[in-house]
C-alpha cells in the first residue's frame, strides 16, 4: 500500500493484521513498527521516521492507529521507502508491508 502525505500535516492510519487465512492476529502486549527511510538499506539510526506503537483501538480485532505529527511529517518532498513489522507477545516479528512513503509538497504554509 502506497502511502502519500503532504508535507507538515499530522496523519493517521488505521492497520489491520490479518494471517494468510485472512483471521484478525490479537495484538495484545505486542508492538508495532513503523519505520520510513531514503533508502532500503539505510541504517534505523538513519531514519526519518520511527514509531512504536504498544496502545491498540482494538488489539483482539488487529486493529492498530498508527499517528503521524506535523512534526514529523515535516520532511523534505520526496519518494521515501517505509514498512511496518508487529512483534507479537512471544518475540516472533513479522513484516506485514513494505512499500513506497511520498511526501508532497504542501500548498498552504499559514496555519493562523
Amino acid at each position: 500500500m502506497t502511502i502519500e502525505i503532504i508535507r507538515g500535516d499530522d496523519e493517521q492510519f488505521e492497520l489491520t493484521f490479518t494471517d494468510i487465512d485472512g483471521n484478525a492476529i490479537d495484538l495484545t502486549d505486542g508492538t508495532v513498527f513503523f519505520t520510513v527511510k531514503e533508502s532500503l538499506s539505510d541504517d534505523d539510526d538513519d531514519a526519518l521516521i520511527t514509531k512504536e506503537v504498544t496502545e491498540f483501538a482494538n488489539p483482539e480485532l488487529g486493529i492498530a492507529r498508527l499517528t503521524l505529527l506535523k512534526t514529523e511529517t515535516d520532511i523534505a518532498e520526496g519518494r521515501y521507502f517505509y514498512d511496518v513489522q508487529f512483534k507479537d507477545s512471544s518475540g516472533m516479528i513479522s513484516s506485514t508491508v513494505r512499500d513506497k512513503f511520498y511526501v508532497k509538497k504542501d500548498v498552504t504554509l499559514r496555519t493562523n
